[in-house]
């Protein structure tokens, strides 16, 4: 069971609980070479795996060969997952079905097939054929409704 020391913060009613542990990690720093680094409100580390962990408010001490210490409460955050749902989001897709019959279905924005009829001058069905049979590629889609319209 680990002990607690209460102290109260000269600025604040708040009372700051720290582990003794915790505490003697800290004198025992200040002994050494390390100092403590003013200033700091936030440290964010990013994880190989896309995770980021936030300490906010930290005590950050630093050697002078440039090692730091960081004393505060971890928060994780999975930046990686986030991420894909905001693209998934902002997006803003709709489903297209395939018209070759294969029962996928492509993700498409309606500006892609705007694009498309605004460049071939074709029909909203027409683009989103082209732009199916070109799984969701509007480059393609484009240049083959113009090869299209220029044999036809």
């Amino acid at each position: 069971m680990e002990q607690t020391n209460n102290s109260r913060n000269p600025s604040s009613d708040e009372v700051i609980i720290i582990a003794e542990n915790q505490q003697y990690a800290k004198d025992t720093l200040l002994k050494s070479n390390y100092k403590r680094v003013s200033g700091i409100s936030r440290v964010t580390i990013r994880r190989m795996d896309n995770q980021l962990v936030i300490i906010e408010d930290p005590e950050v001490y630093k050697a002078g060969n440039g090692t730091y210490i960081v004393f505060g409460n971890p928060l994780i955050d999975n930046f990686g997952q986030k991420l894909v749902i905001a693209q998934q989001k902002a997006r803003q897709s709709v489903l297209l079905p395939s018209y070759e019959g294969e029962g996928e279905e492509l993700l498409y924005d309606e500006e892609d097939i705007k694009l498309i009829m605004k460049q071939t001058e074709c029909s909203e069905n027409e683009a989103m054929h082209a732009f199916s049979r070109n799984q969701g590629d509007v480059v393609s889609a484009i240049f083959e409704l113009c090869q299209t319209n220029d044999l036809g």
